[in-house]
């Protein structure tokens, strides 16, 4: 967990330097402000990407699961390590706003089994050029529009 953990932050830290760097060329603070925003973001992305990918990993150890719960409860502690100097309301609010985010893209992330058939479930005669029946659904060929 913590290999894992450091490991992030440190991904994390370099896509942050990159990203803050660039938005301070380009709000043209100079040279010397684009690193300050530069080494900002790195703090920032270090600790979001490392206490995520910590807490994550935790959670799948103690739980024997991996699922978006994980990455709620993971987005949660990240909020809170974000704003951590700031009051409990901003603490709540944190922990609120990461975890329902984290959770929302991880369950977003999760391919569900596709639907192949139509709901209908009558057979018609097809044309053998059309399509085929699977299980008593039309299926059509690839690369073919529906009728």
């Amino acid at each position: 967990c913590v290999i894992k953990g450091v490991g992030d932050a440190m991904s994390g830290a370099v896509m942050g330097s990159v990203f803050g760097f660039g938005t301070g060329l380009f709000q043209k603070k100079g040279f010397k402000g684009a690193l300050h925003s530069g080494a900002s973001s790195a703090k920032t992305f270090a600790i979001l990407s490392g206490i995520h990918g910590f807490v994550t990993t935790l959670l799948i150890q103690i739980r024997g699961k991996k699922d978006a719960i994980n990455a709620g409860i993971a987005g949660c502690a990240t909020g809170i390590a974000l704003s951590a100097p700031g009051n409990p309301a901003a603490l709540l609010q944190g922990c609120a706003t990461f975890g329902v985010f984290s959770y929302f893209v991880e369950r977003m992330n999760t391919t569900q089994p596709a639907i192949a058939a139509t709901l209908t479930g009558k057979k018609k005669s097809r044309d053998k050029n059309r399509g085929k029946e699977l299980h008593g659904f039309p299926v059509l060929p690839p690369f073919t529009l529906a009728p």
